[in-house]
């Protein structure tokens, strides 16, 4: 279980750099459900092809397809949720919660 230590550990320090606040609209639930969405299996792609860079970024065109982004929608979505520290929280147990399961359906 060091993996899902060494990705939480990850994740808390993502949250406490990111940061700030913003006038703009806050993030929509259905933001947050795709953004969560597509980190869990980007991140899971990361670990599977680590070895294999090409295939990493072929992984990563694939999956931010199938949920309808590209690469600077899937940022602009990553950038508007940076200015709501307070959702970070949540997107983030969501995240670790959704990975653990995966590897856990692993075998890993």
């Amino acid at each position: 279980m060091s993996n899902s230590r060494s990705v939480t550990a990850l994740l808390l320090c993502a949250m406490f750099i990111l940061g700030g606040c913003s006038s703009q609209k806050g993030p929509t639930p259905e933001e947050e459900k795709l953004f969560v969405e597509a980190y869990v299996r980007l991140a899971l792609a990361a670990q599977e092809y680590r070895d294999d860079p090409d295939s990493l970024a072929a992984s990563r065109r694939a999956v931010l397809g199938e949920l309808g982004l590209d690469e600077g929608q899937f940022q602009a979505l990553a950038k508007k949720l940076e200015a709501y520290p307070e959702r970070w929280v949540v997107i983030w147990e969501q995240i670790v919660e959704r990975i653990k399961r995966e590897q856990v359906k692993k075998g890993g």
